[in-house]
């Protein structure tokens, strides 16, 4: 197995590969490309992350968490035989995520229970029937995330089209 194929091995294979493995120097490589990989990782999201504060701004910083996130998931997308659903889905719940959070911060107290409930009842269903899509784990952690911390600031609406540059990036990234 080369190097790069054992970058795109899930780490529970990698650990199996490690518990099959007859020899201390093919343990070691195991081992290596594990360490490999979760340092590569580590990198891409400095990078990642980092690239989009700098340019989107500090205060956007948990939008790049949250599409870092999505990359991370989205990787594993087959997208089956209908490939326009599976990405009609995927802009469906990012969009939410965009949106319902700003709305939260323009809308009355009272609307506020509505708006949530219905935001995250239909990210959540979304999720259920399309659950190679991400899981509802990340779709909780990021909703919640984005309402404590919402895109915001004046280089959001300059025209350089954060994060809908970032959505489109998610699907075509992987």
């Amino acid at each position: 197995m080369s190097v790069y194929q054992g970058l795109q091995l899930d780490p529970a294979i990698l650990k199996q590969h490690i518990r099959n493995s007859s020899s201390a120097k093919e343990k070691r490589y195991y081992y290596a490309i594990m360490a490999a990989r979760s340092l590569l990782i580590v990198a891409f999201a400095i990078l990642f992350i980092g690239g989009l504060s700098q340019i989107f701004g500090q205060e956007n910083t948990p939008m790049a968490v949250v599409l870092f996130c999505w990359m991370l998931a989205v990787r594993f997308v087959n997208f089956e035989y209908c490939v326009r659903d599976s990405l009609v889905a995927l802009v469906a719940m990012l969009a939410i995520l965009l949106l319902a959070p700003t709305l939260a911060l323009m809308a009355p107290p009272v609307l506020l229970f509505v708006l949530h409930g219905v935001a995250f009842f239909a990210l959540l269903t979304l999720i259920s029937q399309r659950p190679e899509l991400g899981n509802g784990g990340l779709c909780g952690f990021a909703y919640v995330y984005l309402t404590g911390n919402p895109v915001q600031g004046g280089r959001c609406s300059s025209g350089r089209g954060w994060p809908w540059w970032g959505m489109a990036s998610v699907p075509s990234f992987w």
